[in-house]
């Protein structure tokens, strides 16, 4: 079998000079991006691999892998409580940077750090949420939303959850008296948490032990961050337009009841609802 080579066109001098060009600066940029975080980046005295201080790809592979958390764990058992995972990245496993970084303001200025706004990815209203929210918007936001998880807010509601409980324990006795299949217990603790969650935080159950299924809004909101959103705007409104005077009360009804200009918008409410749905199915 023979083939036929054509040759390939030809670059004319500017041409070949502009990719030159472009390679050196790419070069030089890699370098000197090198050497850089290696000998006099900030962080170039903390220890771990070579690779995860001169670039993220390392880490961003193992995230691919969904092996990111062990990665991290072995680092640690080499390296010590304080590991450099990236050019501006550092791990620890020290209880006291718990406090440092995570706590709250103390006299001498540590605790309650800033968070990083490249790494706070806004909602799709470009509205504020308890997770990527500055110092003065989180403690409003925290004011409003804590009561919502005190011990009297979640013991107020342990006759709707033991309801929830007997219905899930009877639709799985129905299941085992009529069928010898095994039970995917997974999807029926997706069914009793959504129904939880819906009525405690818009005043109505998504409807899942009863029906044996999950519509499909709830199975795309599991699947696409976008669509989460879409889905926490509508229940939102929903619940907005829905009578607050309710004597029943719900998450909803709590956050509604500050209204006024520490409060929070509709839009805002929109925002950390996102969040309110995955933490209400996932835990």
């Amino acid at each position: 079998m023979f083939f036929k080579i054509t040759s390939l066109p030809k670059m004319n001098s500017s041409s070949v000079f502009l990719v030159e060009i472009v390679s050196l600066a790419v070069l030089a940029y890699v370098l000197i991006s090198t050497f850089y975080n290696i000998l006099f980046h900030p962080l170039r005295k903390y220890p771990g691999p070579v690779i995860h201080k001169i670039t993220n790809l390392c880490m961003s592979y193992h995230d691919i892998r969904g092996k990111a958390a062990y990665h991290v764990r072995d680092l640690h058992e080499k390296y010590g409580s304080t590991v450099r995972v990236g050019p501006n990245e550092l791990s620890y496993i020290d209880e006291q940077a718990w406090n440092d970084i995570y706590g709250h303001k103390s006299k001498n200025g540590t605790g309650n750090l800033p968070r990083e706004e490249k790494r706070s990815r806004p909602e799709k209203n470009n509205k504020v949420t308890i997770l990527n929210a500055n110092e003065a918007d989180h403690q409003r936001l925290r004011r409003i939303q804590t009561p919502l998880f005190s011990d009297r807010a979640i013991a107020a509601q342990e006759e709707l959850i033991i309801r929830y409980c007997e219905l899930l324990t009877s639709r799985l006795m129905e299941r085992t008296n009529n069928s010898s299949n095994s039970i995917d217990m997974v999807l029926w603790y997706t069914y009793i948490t959504f129904d939880i969650f819906g009525e405690l935080a818009f005043g109505k159950p998504f409807n899942g032990l009863t029906s044996n299924s999950l519509d499909t809004w709830i199975q795309d909101s599991r699947n696409a961050w976008a669509r989460r959103y879409e889905l926490a705007a509508r229940k939102i409104s929903d619940r907005v337009i829905r009578d607050l005077n309710s004597p029943k009360t719900d998450l909803i009804s709590h956050i509604v009841q500050y209204n006024d200009e520490k409060g929070m918008t509709e839009a805002e409410i929109q925002s950390n609802a996102r969040i309110l749905i995955i933490a209400g199915n996932e835990t």
